[in-house]
């Protein structure tokens, strides 16, 4: 096959994508700003956002090929589809493998060759490049995120409204020297249940089951948690280190799982035991750090000389015996410290704090992305190009094809050019009429015919049966005769406050639509809240007489 034929076959709206910057319909102020930091070679992080159809594929594919050799671009590009390719695997497997490519650090406008450059690896620099996946599970509100937060950004701000699906969040074990780079995987608490639960654990090194210390129904939940973490790992030779995290440890006055209860449930299955404090991070960091100790085979980073002096004065608290316990209950002697402690260090080590949160500041900026919203395209920025490309096919398309291209597009240039490839295919004309009946939309003449069944005829049963028989007739779908209606009917002169009830009831019936609810049901209270206005608008002008 040729690239001719090739070409002939693709679908339009990637036959006439863009491939310049320069080709660009729209947003000229977002294009003039990618194209200076590309000649200074300055191009930041950037994140598109905005409506379908607005161009941002076009932009950013534009911008690769701007950079890239043809010869290059396909090794430099990695396209995924966010519908599909999702999940924890996709992240630290095929965005990781391409991020480590090689051919990325040669391709760029300032590449080194080669021969100037000699890399050396061995398996002391394998281990400490190496990064740490751990995964934290548990059932929702038991502070999974602010303890990830906390962790990582020394803060315990989670994302309102709770984690949707998983977070992952990069950073670094500073406990350790030299620092181990870590990946923290932020586990929604409904994803128990869901098939994604496997993606999110993949590769997972360790994993942290966290309760909360006043929810007894959380810590008796983790059985679950913790046989459906067996059940996916059952068949893989490598198995991830294990543990529990009691958070809230500050609320200690208000403790609903007995301790006794944590280590006979720690003997059962094998795990290592903590307590902390999302909140105010007590413990936080050292149980953490423990952790990835364990796993990198290391020592714990000595303590601040702060808090070794400290020590002294904290009551320590007893260490459970036990096979989960014993392995690790000698380096726990050096990490347990309460709220008390915890204070008295944050206060000599405020001017490091302050120091450390502006640099983590600083590189939340220097790392950012740039962000570009892309608006709906204005209908004077469509038509031209809608024209140009109908010309080129040899497409027929008439001024009330391309009134009804632009009214079905919402401003989406990739919704015109799919329904205008569409209604050529199927009538080769490009008429308001074809263009509606190719995608199933009321015709004019349709709604004229229903808007006049709702405002005279008296029989609710007439009146339904012949917008019901109509429907079938054409393929019509409520919500599209609704918007339709909705836009004629605040032409008719009706008084305001009919008008108002009447356009409330059908913005109720179009919500009820969305949810879920049958279209039967919805055509007659449709039809009930007309004959309601009619009744509405004759008492007023009986009253009036």
């Amino acid at each position: 096959m040729t690239v001719g034929e090739v070409s002939k076959n693709l679908p339009w709206v990637e036959k006439y994508r863009p491939s310049k910057l320069e080709e660009l319909i729209s947003h000229d102020d977002i294009i003039k700003t990618i194209n200076q930091f590309m000649k200074e070679n300055q191009l930041p992080h950037l994140l598109f956002y905005g409506p379908p159809g607005t161009g941002k594929t076009s932009t950013i594919l534009a911008c690769a090929r701007q950079m890239y050799t043809p010869q290059q671009f396909n090794s430099m590009v990695l396209e995924l589809n966010a519908s599909d390719d999702r999940g924890i695997g996709i992240v630290r497997g095929q965005i990781l493998s391409f991020a480590s490519t090689r051919t990325i650090f040669k391709a760029g406008p300032n590449a080194v060759s080669n021969e100037s450059v000699t890399m050396h690896y061995n398996e002391e620099d394998e281990a400490e490049s190496k990064t740490i996946q751990i995964a934290v599970l548990g059932e929702p509100k038991t502070g999974k995120s602010c303890l990830c937060h906390r962790y990582l950004g020394g803060n315990s701000i989670a994302p309102v409204g709770g984690t949707q699906g998983a977070e992952v969040m990069a950073g670094q074990c500073i406990g350790l020297r030299p620092p181990v780079p870590l990946q923290l995987c932020d586990v929604a608490g409904n994803a128990l249940q869901t098939k994604m639960l496997a993606n999110y654990l993949y590769d997972s090194n360790i994993i942290l089951f966290v309760y909360d210390l006043t929810n007894l129904e959380s810590f008796d939940k983790l059985a679950i948690w913790i046989q459906r973490v067996k059940e996916i790992f059952e068949i893989e030779t490598t198995k991830p280190l294990m543990a529990l995290f009691g958070n809230k440890s500050d609320l200690e006055h208000q403790r609903a799982v007995r301790l006794s209860c944590v280590q006979k449930f720690a003997s059962e299955h094998l795990l290592e035991t903590f307590k902390g404090s999302a909140r105010t991070g007590e413990m936080v960091s050292n149980a953490f750090t423990t952790l990835v100790a364990r796993v990198m085979g290391v020592k714990v980073h000595r303590l601040p000389p702060a808090l070794v002096e400290s020590r002294s004065a904290v009551p320590k608290e007893p260490i459970p015996h036990g096979p989960a316990s014993s392995a690790h209950s000698e380096s726990m002697q050096s990490l347990i410290m309460n709220r008390k402690a915890m204070r008295r260090m944050q206060r000599k080590a405020s001017h490091r704090e302050v120091h450390r949160k502006r640099a983590f500041l600083h590189n939340l900026q220097l790392f950012g992305c740039t962000r570009f919203r892309f608006a709906p395209l204005q209908q004077s920025q469509i038509v031209p190009r809608l024209k140009e490309i109908a010309a080129a096919e040899n497409v027929k398309l008439s001024e009330d094809g391309v009134k009804a291209l632009l009214a079905l597009s919402g401003g989406d240039m990739r919704k015109v050019l799919n329904t205008l490839q569409s209604t050529w295919l199927a009538y080769r004309d490009v008429t308001e009429d074809n263009v509606y009946t190719c995608v199933g939309h009321p015709l004019r003449s349709d709604i004229t015919k229903i808007l006049n069944w709702l405002l005279t005829e008296n029989d609710f049963a007439v009146c339904f049966q012949n917008i019901q028989d109509l429907k079938l007739a054409k393929g019509l779908a409520l919500g599209d005769i609704l918007t339709e209606v909705h836009t004629i009917i605040q032409r008719v002169k009706l008084p305001v406050d009919v008008l108002v009830s009447l356009l409330i009831k059908m913005s109720d019936a179009e919500a009820r639509l969305a949810s879920g609810c049958s279209e039967r049901i919805e055509l007659a209270a449709l039809i009930a809240a007309f004959q309601i206005a009619r009744d509405q608008v004759q008492i007023g002008t009986t009253d009036t007489s």
